[in-house]
């Protein structure tokens, strides 16, 4: 077998998921004001999968106090796919 050149690093293992509060979930508003859709999914589990996620709703940024993050430029069938494969 032929060697690419490429070496790949080793991933970090993230520490397993806590157990769920039913409660603590956040929303995801996906596309623009008019057409939008608010898509709803657990707190921990878009925080544990994306970094961005995780930096918005654990800051004292408005998205860290509502709870809310608006993806205005994703469609919302879009933002379901990266809530469902996550």
């Amino acid at each position: 077998m032929a060697s690419t050149g490429r070496v790949e690093k080793p991933r970090a293992k993230k520490p397993p998921l806590k157990k769920w509060n039913l409660q603590d979930t956040v929303t995801i508003r996906a596309g623009d004001a008019a057409t939008g859709r608010d898509l709803i999914a657990h707190r921990d589990l878009a925080c544990y999968y994306s970094p961005v996620f995780k930096a918005a709703f654990n800051s004292r940024f408005i998205e860290g106090e509502t709870q809310k993050y608006t993806l205005e430029d994703v469609s919302p069938a879009v933002a379901r796919l990266l809530i469902h494969v996550s």
